[in-house]
């Protein structure tokens, strides 16, 4: 059976990579530090298998087509989409037979799961694996949550899509060594005349909530709440979700950088299952 080991929520922001898009050295420094931290804790926690909560990014979903959540099915995942992010290209491992049983057990739960199969890896998903230094060969299930293209999926609805991947992976006689991960956030404005500005207010008030288990009064943000915290705080959505895989948990602030540069409030934090 499937046993859940370790929990991250990391940050995503694709000027990490990106030539000249450089922040103040010692906001970069925290952020690279906090990078290979989590990665050594990771690497630490042994996982088998590592299952993201990421964003999409148009990248290969779009007005026409934006499921509310897609799970990634397929054995490799190529990798990164954007050629830009200056980003090694390779292929990330994939768990075919898990990730399928996910969608299976989604769905008994009325959890409705879009089936995608090898989709590359946009930012959301490639700019962590990066630097944290996960190996392609680790297999990766990436879940992908609609946090772009209204109407989104409630705060609420996250949780429980978290609860019902859980509960497959504990339920999974072939699932070993789980880490989940969250990856997205936390305030900051994309494409407005705001952009650039960082509410460091909301952040820590998330970051305490998510850290110290208070879920269910992260369940009750309002819709404006989060909006004024920027488009890009909706992404909140990916760290409710790995919360929700864990079940009863432990979890720290490892750093918290507010970073205009980087256009971003940069939160990254670890979680211990206590179940």
């Amino acid at each position: 059976m499937g046993e859940i080991v370790l929990g991250l929520g990391v940050n995503h922001t694709p000027d990490f990579s990106i030539p000249g898009a450089d922040a103040p050295p010692d906001e970069q420094n925290r952020v690279f530090q906090a990078f290979s931290y989590l990665g050594q804790r990771l690497q630490a926690a042994g996982p088998d298998l590592l299952v993201m909560f990421a964003s999409e990014h148009f990248a290969n979903f779009n007005y026409e087509w934006m499921p509310a959540y897609a799970i990634g099915v397929a054995p490799w995942f190529p990798m990164p989409m954007e050629a830009w992010l200056n980003i090694p290209a390779t292929r990330q491992r994939g768990a075919y037979e898990v990730a399928e049983a996910i969608l299976r057990d989604a769905m008994q739960a009325e959890v409705e799961l879009t089936r995608v199969g090898d989709i590359p890896l946009d930012h959301g998903i490639a700019t962590p694996l990066h630097f944290l230094g996960v190996s392609p060969d680790l297999p990766v299930i990436p879940i992908v949550i609609n946090a772009i293209l209204p109407p989104l999926p409630t705060l609420q609805r996250c949780w429980r899509l978290g609860q019902v991947v859980g509960e497959s992976l504990r339920q999974n006689p072939r699932v070993g060594r789980v880490a989940v991960i969250g990856s997205g956030g936390l305030s900051h404005h994309v494409g407005t005349p705001e952009m650039g500005t960082v509410d460091e207010a909301f952040d820590r008030k998330f970051l305490d909530h998510i850290t110290s288990g208070a879920v269910e009064r992260i369940l009750g943000y309002s819709s404006q709440e989060i909006r004024a915290a920027g488009n890009g705080a909706e992404e909140i959505r990916n760290w409710v979700a790995m919360a929700g895989v864990l079940g009863a948990y432990r979890g720290k602030v490892v750093e918290y950088v507010p970073s205009p540069a980087w256009i971003t409030g940069i939160g990254f934090a670890e979680f211990w299952p206590t179940e």
